[in-house]
């Protein structure tokens, strides 16, 4: 059975990265690929703001300066909304009864 795989699986002969082999990216092309968002950040916020304040529909608008305050609050504010919508899940299943606290 060299060689083979057997009935129950297991480590293959010549399967797997060979030691020594290096990445296929370079440390100079991932350090270019990290940077690329970042050229666009001035062009990202400001289309936020715009968005936020003249967007054509109520959504648009709420979803940017939703947008806007998560980034000023450092993600806070995802946090804060994703609990918030679990909880509600969770009302909505029960059927609106809450648990006593004590």
């Amino acid at each position: 059975m060299s060689g083979k795989r057997g009935a129950s699986g297991g480590k293959r002969v010549g399967a797997g990265r060979k030691d020594g082999s290096t990445d296929a990216g370079t440390k100079e092309q991932r350090a270019a690929i990290g940077e690329l968002p970042r050229a666009y950040t001035k062009q990202a916020l400001e289309t936020l703001v715009q968005v936020a304040t003249k967007g054509e529909s109520e959504t648009a608008r709420v979803a940017a300066a939703m947008a806007l305050l998560d980034l000023a609050m450092g993600g806070r504010l995802r946090r804060l909304r994703a609990r918030t919508e679990s909880r509600s899940k969770s009302l909505q299943r029960s059927g609106g009864k809450t648990r006593s606290p004590l």
